[in-house]
């Protein structure tokens, strides 16, 4: 929370002053009204679901995972395997 505090200025509390700013920025990032709903939700998304540390911390190998990993292993070398050589279109750049 800290760092989210000091990234956006929370901690000098100077928001309400700069909230007639607003209108300014989002017509000079081209964005609509809507744009600031979408971030907001964006932001609440972020701070609910957990991270990749937490994710990380609950992650156990089983015997599934293997076998899905296997399985992927094998339908991405078969796809490999059908589609023909394409040449690089750039390669006399």
């Amino acid at each position: 929370m800290n760092l989210l505090k000091g990234m956006f200025g929370i901690v000098w509390v100077e928001l309400p002053r700069k909230a007639h700013h607003i209108p300014e920025l989002l017509a000079n990032l081209g964005a609509r009204n809507d744009f600031v709903v979408y971030l907001l939700v964006a932001f609440v998304l972020c701070l609910c679901f957990s991270n990749s540390l937490e994710k990380l911390a609950k992650f156990k190998a089983g015997y599934k995972l293997a076998v899905l990993i296997g399985f992927c292993l094998l339908v991405s070398l078969m796809t490999l395997a059908v589609t023909p050589y394409t040449e690089f279109i750039y390669f006399n750049f």
